[in-house]
């Protein structure tokens, strides 16, 4: 036993990466300059049946630039900005960027710095160790599409638990014997990669507007989380302005709850546990909608933009795959919609033979 290990560690040490210079990248456990197939088909139909998910070699989703300069717009998110099991010419981003092309007739370039999993503890960071250093990217832009996944997060707390798995990390980043593995597994499911979450079923859902949690349940949880949230939020924004870049912050839906045309809001009956308590779909909302409203005032604060899409009625079981995460109906939907409320002040010097 103990030779097999000796011979592990030497044949990591000479074939693994835990030596050599680690790519910035490397510690968000993300790909880079490479395409990643899935078949999403466990998620929702797709008649083209295969997702081409590509970022390139500074960990950027997009099809509209080849160099950093091009950038007009970059976005930042958490698994609904990255949209892994959306192929790359299907995300909001995509959408967006035609529609402004169709009615305005100017071609903007949207980056995707999408990070799955992070909330406002890791965009920071990422913009720290990712963003700020790729001294060529000057975007005139940054939509920051945040919410959920901060709304999971305790009051008061220095890490990000949903940042990334340490360990897990790691390991998928240095070691060559579980590279090897993950090939043997990969060469058995036919090439197609494994899906990184489930979905829902959203069909039949009971629905209710009374919610679980008294408003002074309610105050004492949101108390200081909205506190260190809207701190967070204008670290981004001092971070954006260092790159020159004004901000769009965007609200989150989520299919935790439906409004109505007449703005009736239902929630998801499903009792879920977090923070020592229960709730369901309208506590859901009741605090996402304090955390949108905190985030509206630091934008108007601070002379940023809010886009808020979390309150609209236009959104159905078909668009999204679980609670947060969208189908490419969904992403289409999203696009248009940011596309009504928004068109970007950019001088560009000609449409003509560009992008």
């Amino acid at each position: 036993m103990l030779v097999f290990l000796v011979l592990v560690v030497m044949l990591e040490l000479i074939w693994g990466d835990w030596l050599k210079l680690k790519h910035p990248l490397s510690q968000f456990n993300i790909p880079y300059g490479k395409t990643v197939e899935f078949d999403p088909r466990p998620l929702y139909a797709n008649g083209d049946s295969i997702v081409y998910y590509t970022r390139d070699m500074n960990g950027l989703r997009g099809t509209c630039f080849s160099d950093l300069e091009e950038i007009d717009i970059l976005t930042i998110g958490g698994s609904t900005t990255d949209q892994r099991y959306i192929t790359d010419t299907a995300t909001w981003q995509e959408v967006l960027a035609r529609e402004w092309w169709h009615n305005s007739g100017e071609r903007y370039c949207i980056a995707n710095a999408g990070l799955d999993g992070h909330s406002t503890f890791g965009h920071l960071k990422a913009m720290d160790d990712w963003i700020l250093p790729m001294e060529e990217l000057k975007p005139r832009y940054i939509l920051f599409y945040i919410g959920l996944n901060d709304m999971y997060l305790e009051g008061e707390t220095n890490d990000d638990g949903r940042f990334r798995k340490q360990s897990v990390s790691l390991l998928q980043r240095n070691s060559v014997v579980y590279r090897s593995v993950k090939r043997m597994f990969k060469a058995q499911s036919k090439g197609r990669n494994e899906l990184g979450h489930g979905g829902a079923e959203l069909e039949g859902l009971e629905y209710t507007q009374k919610g679980l949690m008294s408003e002074k349940q309610l105050t004492q949880l949101t108390q200081t989380k909205i506190i260190a949230y809207r701190q967070r939020l204008e670290g981004l924004i001092t971070k954006a302005e260092k790159m020159g870049a004004k901000v769009v912050f965007v609200s989150q839906p989520s299919f935790r709850y439906i409004v109505s045309e007449e703005q009736e809001v239902k929630g998801v009956s499903l009792v879920e546990d977090k923070w020592s308590q229960q709730f369901n779909g309208m506590d859901f909302y009741n605090i996402l909608l304090q955390m949108n409203r905190a985030m509206e005032v630091v934008a108007k604060s601070n002379g940023a933009m809010y886009i808020n899409l979390s309150e609209m009625s236009i959104w159905d079981s078909t668009d999204f795959y679980d609670f947060m995460h969208m189908t490419p109906r969904g992403t289409k939907k999203l696009g248009k919609a940011i596309a009504r409320k928004w068109t970007p002040t950019i001088e560009k010097e000609s449409t003509e033979g560009t992008r």
